[in-house]
């Protein structure tokens, strides 16, 4: 049985197109199913936990939104039902990374049709972030999740007017883009100390973000971690430090060209099961896009559970 969990309204209604298209595509193939569509913000969390809560044994869980709406759906499937549910994604966001990252096609009925086929069934790593004294328990997140100049971007591109605007033609990932030149302006840099499994503390001067990356994009198609693998049990560490903000301008187009800022200097990427990181000062901090507050403490690891996970045409690393 197919369960659908529909935010209409990601990228500025784009959501409730492609629910259009799916709803006809699933009835011409005579799919049983059940859709949920959000009504408000976060609704989508409460829609998911009286889900698991009403359905018993196994089942299928489609999520049709942005990254967003599929990092509130995973976190908010208590721990214990992780295992019986086959989790799906169709995007119709701004980014969809996630999409992405796992090789679904980005013709909403071309991935619905990888989907129902479920000829690519990924047992994928999921990583949670943690923030000690918080009092919250670790945030899930399937793409990525990170503090300074992405989380700073991530924050502004949330009620972006520029956004909202770009998207209604088509240009969503454009806004990122023009954000993204905004905050190397006007974000700030910290020194950071990190701690990778457990083991002797580094510092980094001038940090200009560090990314902990489940997928290998970010950003709407950046590759960050051009060889993460969701697969692996680790997370890929990506940390921009010690260089002049100016050449983040050299940097942003590296990554813009697939890829090539990892052969530049102040470019430093680690693979690890968990990285503690302490901050000389406050800084935004996300997961998957969604803003979790101004932070100096904070704890990335890679689960010990998988999920299940429908996929696309598999990706190799670039």
């Amino acid at each position: 049985m197919y369960y659908f969990i529909i935010n209409p309204a990601s990228r500025s209604g784009r959501g409730l197109t492609v629910w259009k298209q799916t709803k006809r595509e699933l009835r011409r193939q005579g799919i049983v199913y059940r859709a949920f569509v959000t009504r408000y913000p976060r609704h989508s969390i409460r829609l998911t936990k009286k889900l698991c809560a009403k359905v018993k044994g196994a089942f299928t869980l489609v999520i049709l939104g942005g990254d967003g709406t599929a990092n509130e759906v995973l976190s908010a499937v208590p721990k214990e039902d992780l295992e019986r549910i086959t989790f799906a994604y169709l995007p119709s966001g701004s980014s969809n990374d996630l999409a992405r990252g796992l090789g679904l096609s980005p013709d909403p009925v071309r991935a619905l049709g990888e989907i129902l086929s479920g000829r690519h069934i990924l047992e994928m790593d999921y990583g949670t972030i943690s923030l000690p004294g918080s009092g919250h328990r670790p945030y899930r997140f399937a793409v990525s999740a990170g503090i300074g100049f992405d989380a700073a971007v991530c924050k502004e591109a949330l009620d972006s007017p520029i956004k909202q605007a770009l998207n209604q033609v088509g240009l969503g990932k454009l806004s990122y883009l023009i954000i993204a030149i905004k905050q190397i302006v006007a974000c700030r840099t910290a020194d950071l100390t990190v701690s990778i499994d457990g083991g002797p503390p580094v510092t980094y001067p001038r940090v200009f973000f560090a990314a902990a990356m489940n997928q290998r994009f970010e950003g709407g198609g950046l590759p960050v971690a051009p060889c993460a693998d969701p697969t692996d049990h680790l997370l890929s560490l990506c940390i921009l430090h010690g260089f002049p903000k100016i050449k983040a301008f050299v940097i942003l187009p590296a990554l813009l060209l697939g890829g090539r800022h990892t052969r530049l200097k102040g470019v430093t990427l680690i693979n690890c099961r968990s990285a503690r990181l302490t901050v000389s000062k406050p800084l935004c901090v996300h997961s998957d896009g969604e803003y979790r507050g101004l932070q100096k403490r904070l704890v990335f690891a890679c689960s010990e559970h998988t999920i299940r996970i429908i996929g696309g045409k598999p990706n190799t690393c670039s």
